[in-house]
C-alpha cells in the first residue's frame, strides 16, 4: 500500500451530512474532505485537471473558503434519480492548495466532529 493511500484513510472523513457549497460559480456538494483535498459532487463541470477553483461552503454558521486545484473528475454511476432526471452528475477531487482566514480550523473541527 502507497503512503497515498495511508494518508487518504487516516484522514480523509465522509461528512455525515453532506454541504451545499459553491466550486467558482457553479453549485457543488462536499461529500468527505481531510486537510489535503475534498470530493464533491455537482452537475456542470468544474474544469480540466489543475485548473484552479475557489471553493465555498458554510458550516454551523462559518465560512470556509479554499483556494483548490482540480485534481479528477469522472461521471457518477446512473442512479434511479439520474435516470428520471435526464441529468449527468460527476464526482470530482479537489487538492486544498491554501485555506483562507480560519477556514484551517473549521476544517479541524469539521473532521472532529464527524469521526
Amino acid at each position: 500500500m502507497s503512503g497515498a493511500d495511508d494518508r487518504r484513510r487516516s484522514s480523509r472523513i465522509r461528512l455525515h451530512t453532506p454541504v451545499r457549497g459553491r466550486a467558482g460559480v457553479r453549485a457543488i456538494i462536499v461529500l468527505d474532505l481531510s486537510l489535503r483535498g475534498i470530493r464533491v459532487v455537482h452537475q456542470e463541470t468544474l474544469g480540466h485537471t489543475g485548473d484552479s477553483c475557489t471553493v465555498k461552503f458554510e458550516w454551523n454558521g462559518r465560512p470556509v473558503e479554499l483556494m483548490c486545484e482540480v485534481r479528477w473528475s469522472a461521471e457518477a454511476r446512473q442512479t434511479a434519480v439520474i435516470a428520471a432526471s435526464g441529468q449527468k452528475l460527476f464526482h470530482t477531487g479537489l487538492g486544498i492548495r491554501r485555506a483562507v482566514g480560519s477556514s484551517l480550523g473549521t476544517l479541524n473541527e469539521i473532521i472532529a466532529a464527524n469521526r
